[in-house]
């Protein structure tokens, strides 16, 4: 161990693939963008995933890094204007499903929090924020979204002095935004379909005449045209856009738009001459817009009066994209990153880049959340497959392509897709099959867009072994049928299994099936592995089985490619790590190979060719090289060492081999890293 620990920083990342934003149907999220900085980087936009914020480069979507400073759902990220002038670091604030907000410093090394609602220093607004905004002075901030009391207020962020109360709005407030400029100004709305405007007036905001009747539904959000004097509004009346009075919030104009479906968020382009709109009818519109308006300033006795005369409207639709036909394509969030780049947000967390003109870019799957299963096609061309409670990804590292599969395994619950629980690969590596907890699986060919129609087992699926030499082979754990065998989608056999089994694999080629069986019943549970012949017609038959010699459940089982009489299993409390002899039963060393210490141990892995080597990752972003026979050096990074461009930070949940020196890891928030050992591992010693 005291090797190990002098070797740090001996992982590279090679790639990375970030999680994509958290949505929900039947509602937006306010995600933010910032233009390409002059000796700063590239222009980016920040959203948030699960708990945390994600930071990522539009022309490199590979390049980002993290916030994690919430313990909610983030539902809103706003940058402060001078971080253009910051070379692209400067504040940014988030908010979060508890009411929870902060101001932290947007730098990729050691992001620092410099306020918080829970601060001696903070405030509290709303039980959940649902929108933010910074006054020009990079001072105040307003803050907005549900609440019993208050639901909306502005107050300075370093020291939670308020400037104002907005107690005179009845309802739900969705969306606010404030001027850049003084007098500051800021405008918003709701659930009543009222706007809202609000005047600095002796250093405090208060209320400029009454509310105004916008719609007859939500405003879901409204943004301020650059130079303050109007701004855009878009809500629940999905055939209108509104242009706002920026000054009294009074409809101006009244925008047509042939559209079904609510629309959830807008943006203007960086010099204001164009917006882009998005929401549930599953397309990015783009309107060219001028509102000529002339200022005018009158003297009455010794004040000045300062008024704004607007005329003519130019609007017109000028591109629209349609990101896709089916629910899960709905978007829920659009900004205008850069004077060529728009970034839109689906339900299920697809980014969708389009040009100015309206044509895609590229579309960017992530996931949000812990990553169930993952198999992999090798070489340094392959990809890998990952699967999460509501979404099918395929990552490509040499492309750099993340696309998710369209479709699903049914309905369950309230009308949510069934969750996914296993993903594997056919023999020839053409075929995908999917799990799901209702009871299905569905053999999709690679390259298809959208799910192939599932099949039906009898009871949960407890695992899944595909064949690795025959490609129509599958075999599945159905908690009320057994062991069942799957030529495609036909079944050929089945065994009972009257055991608990949570894990098995199968052998290099496909002759032995090893089922890790536990004992429920017992106060101090037993378990033991159970090989099966596997004919080519894919009937079963048992031909052997170990003794009862592990202290605990087996959760996984991995045999040696090289050796299919040996097999690594992570067994007990999660921590246990052994390779065994499935013949005798004889364990290969006395103690644990588990090197990643009292940190639960997740997933192994077999490096290819190897006959001793594996990998092992687990809690506290663990990640080690171990031996099968031996506890002694193995190579070990740290959360420290996996740090780089925040990659992991809590829990490795998976991993594979995509070659002989890149290994794949999964995480809990979704995020896919491919690692190389900086001195290469070499050959068998």
């Amino acid at each position: 161990m005291a090797e190990a620990k002098k070797e740090a920083g001996l992982f590279q990342r090679v790639c990375h693939f970030i999680p994509g934003p958290t949505g929900e149907r039947g509602s937006g999220i306010n995600m933010t963008a910032i233009v390409d900085v002059e000796g700063g980087p590239r222009s980016r936009v920040a959203y948030g995933s699960g708990v945390n914020v994600w930071v990522r480069e539009n022309e490199d979507h590979l390049q980002g890094f993290y916030y994690r400073g919430h313990h909610d759902k983030v539902k809103c990220v706003r940058w402060m204007e001078a971080a253009k002038q910051d070379h692209g670091g400067g504040w940014i604030m988030s908010g979060d499903d508890a009411g929870n907000w902060r101001v932290w410093t947007c730098r990729e090394d050691e992001p620092v929090t410099k306020g918080n609602a829970q601060d001696n220093y903070g405030f509290k607004c709303a039980k959940r924020i649902l929108d933010v905004a910074w006054q020009g002075d990079n001072k105040k901030v307003c803050v907005v979204g549900a609440g019993a009391e208050e639901i909306g207020k502005c107050a300075a962020w370093d020291t939670g002095n308020q400037f104002g109360i907005f107690k005179e709005v009845g309802a739900t407030l969705l969306t606010v935004d404030t001027t850049v400029t003084r007098p500051y100004r800021c405008i918003m709305g709701g659930e009543a379909g009222f706007c809202y405007t609000y005047h600095s007036k002796g250093g405090k905001m208060e209320m400029e005449g009454s509310k105004q009747r916008v719609s007859k539904k939500y405003i879901n959000c409204i943004r301020f045209h650059p130079e303050g004097e109007y701004a855009v509004a878009v809500g629940g009346e999905s055939n209108k856009i509104f242009i706002l009075n920026g000054r009294t919030g009074a409809v101006l104009h009244k925008v047509a738009y042939k559209n079904k479906g609510t629309l959830y968020s807008v943006s203007w382009n960086p010099d204001g001459t164009a917006f882009t709109v998005a929401g549930a009818n599953k397309k990015v519109a783009i309107f060219n817009c001028e509102l000529k308006y002339e200022i005018k300033t009158e003297k009455v006795k010794r004040r000045t009066i300062t008024s704004v005369e607007f005329g003519d409207l130019s609007c017109e639709l000028v591109a629209e994209y349609t990101v896709g036909k089916n629910i899960d394509d709905q978007q829920n969030s659009v900004s205008w990153a850069s004077p060529d780049c728009i970034v839109s947000s689906s339900i299920f967390g697809d980014l969708t880049y389009l040009n100015a003109k309206g044509e895609l870019i590229k579309t960017v799957s992530g996931h949000d959340t812990n990553i169930e299963d993952m198999a992999t096609s090798p070489g340094e061309d392959g990809a890998v497959y990952t699967v999460s409670a509501s979404k099918c990804i395929r990552y490509c590292m040499k492309d750099g392509t993340a696309r998710r599969y369209r479709g699903n395994h049914g309905i369950v619950g309230r009308a949510s897709p069934a969750p996914y629980s296993f993903v594997g690969l056919s023999a020839n590596k053409d075929t995908m099959v999917t799990v799901a907890i209702n009871d299905t699986f569905a053999r999709t060919p690679v390259e298809a867009e959208s799910l192939s129609e599932v099949v039906n087992t009898d009871g949960a699926v407890r695992w899944l072994c595909c064949g690795k030499k025959n490609n129509d082979l599958t075999i599945l754990l159905a908690k009320k049928s057994g062991i069942v065998v799957y030529m495609k989608n036909e079944v050929v056999c089945t065994v009972p299994c009257s055991a608990e089994s949570r894990a098995a694999d199968i052998s290099e080629d496909d002759s032995v099936l090893v089922v890790a069986m536990n004992v429920e019943d017992e106060r101090y549970p037993k378990s033991w592995c159970v090989k099966y012949s596997v004919a080519e017609d894919g009937t079963l038959a048992e031909i052997g089985k170990t003794e009862p010699v592990f202290e605990g459940k087996i959760a996984t089982i991995k045999l040696n490619p090289t050796d299919s009489n040996e097999a690594a299993v992570i067994y007990g409390n999660d921590t246990m790590c052994h390779c065994i002899d499935l013949n005798t039963g004889d364990k290969l060393t006395n103690s644990s190979i588990n090197a990643v210490g009292a940190a639960q141990l997740y997933d192994v892995a077999w490096r290819p060719g190897s006959k001793t080597r594996l990998a092992a990752v687990g809690g506290n972003s663990c990640m080690a090289i171990i031996r099968k026979n031996s506890i002694k050096d193995p190579v070990i990074a740290t959360r420290k060492d996996l740090a780089i461009g925040r990659s992991h930070y809590s829990t490795i949940r998976k991993c594979a081999w995509l070659t002989d020196e890149i290994l794949v890891c999964a995480d809990d928030v979704g995020a896919i890293a491919f690692w190389a050992k900086t001195d290469p591992l070499g050959s068998e010693e």
